[in-house]
């Protein structure tokens, strides 16, 4: 590999000009654009506008890193050929260029939940203050107020992550058909998500946590009930917690919908005192009657199932246990639509296959709300 050129070698050999040297990352991509016709160099597929979408390609053997864009007689606007199906002819398109649609939702999605966590923090810190609980001496004049401008941030964020959502493949549209599924909620989901990783639903299930031997950390790889240093969890962290609050979501909205139907006159706190009167095997009942379709009516199946049990610490450890069950399924449609609007195989679940066919508890996507795979 030839040694790294200076700007002045590169301005002597005419390799590069003043005026590019001075332009930003992203100017050079726009004028590399605009000379090559709004195409790509390489296969003449037409370029998005954002040039986030795209990358400056080299030719083999660039003596550069990738980050270095000040030789212009050797850059050219490509794209992914992994992300867009360009055949590449030689470049480097299989390490930069189009950001496939799942990893810009997921920057989007960390993004947020650092920011929002910076608000909380700061706005806590202002509470206190405010209340008398903490010295104001300690917080200087330019901190206040942060939270409103970290919470600008925030907002950004988000309509950023909704506008992802609004043009991401079908499967962000399908689910939004579901009770209790939004677009913020499950654009977390979404984010950690690789459908063609996930061949069947357990494999799903066990990337989420949902799994025996999955779930949590080995006695072995504990330290003081804490997870060791250097230790990987056994599934995704981020995944399971975005399931979690998609569960409460499904369970809450699918209540209130259920209540609704079955006190149509009476007002919320009406209803929520009916509500609270009910056993679990009688709140089911009312779920079968008024929200069979609704994931809700799953989670009341097994806190009815579980209610004279008393295996279970505690109604948090019940709780937990439906969640879990409710999860599974939702996971499993997930997996089933998203993968049969990718044109990829959807075998049937294996009960159905290791039982000759005879499993009679399989629940199709549409009996909760997803529409049916054209």
């Amino acid at each position: 590999m030839t040694s790294r050129l200076t700007n002045e070698q590169l301005l002597s050999t005419g390799k590069t000009t003043t005026a590019w040297l001075k332009l930003g990352k992203n100017e050079r991509k726009l004028l590399l654009r605009t000379e090559q016709d709004g195409q790509c160099h390489f296969c003449g597929q037409l370029l998005p506008e954002d040039p986030s979408l795209f990358d400056i390609a080299r030719t083999p053997g660039h003596p550069y890193s990738k980050a270095d864009y000040r030789d212009k007689s050797i850059c050219y606007v490509g794209h992914a050929a992994i992300a867009s199906g360009c055949p590449a002819n030689g470049h480097q398109g299989t390490d930069h260029g189009n950001i496939p649609w799942f990893s810009q939702l997921a920057a989007v999605v960390q993004a947020r939940e650092e920011v929002q966590r910076m608000r909380i923090r700061v706005g806590n810190r202002r509470l206190a203050t405010e209340r008398g609980m903490d010295d104001p001496s300690l917080i200087p004049g330019v901190v206040a107020g942060l939270d409103a401008r970290i919470g600008q941030m925030e907002d950004d964020l988000t309509d950023a992550m909704g506008a992802l959502m609004k043009d991401a493949r079908p499967i962000a549209l399908a689910a939004m058909n579901v009770l209790g599924v939004g677009p913020t909620t499950f654009a977390r989901i979404l984010a950690e998500i690789d459908i063609n990783k996930a061949p069947s639903r357990s494999s799903l299930h066990k990337f989420a946590g949902y799994a025996p031997g999955f779930d949590r950390m080995a006695k072995g790889e504990l330290e003081d009930g804490k997870r060791k240093r250097g230790e990987k969890r056994p599934h995704n962290a981020r995944l399971r917690v975005a399931c979690f609050n998609q569960g409460e979501a499904l369970i809450m909205q699918g209540i209130s919908r259920i209540k609704k139907s079955a006190w149509p006159v009476a007002n919320a706190d009406e209803r929520t005192e009916q509500w609270q009167t009910l056993s679990w095997r009688e709140r089911f009942g009312l779920a079968r009657r008024f929200g069979a379709e609704l994931y809700a009516c799953d989670y009341l199946e097994r806190r009815a199932a579980t209610e004279d049990d008393d295996k279970w610490a505690s109604e948090a450890h019940r709780h937990m246990d439906a969640i879990r069950r409710m999860m599974k399924l939702f996971l499993s449609h997930l997996w089933e639509v998203w993968r049969g609007l990718e044109g990829l195989e959807t075998p049937p679940p294996y009960p159905m296959t290791t039982m000759g066919g005879n499993h009679d508890g399989y629940i199709a996507p549409a009996e909760r709300g997803w529409p049916k795979n054209e």
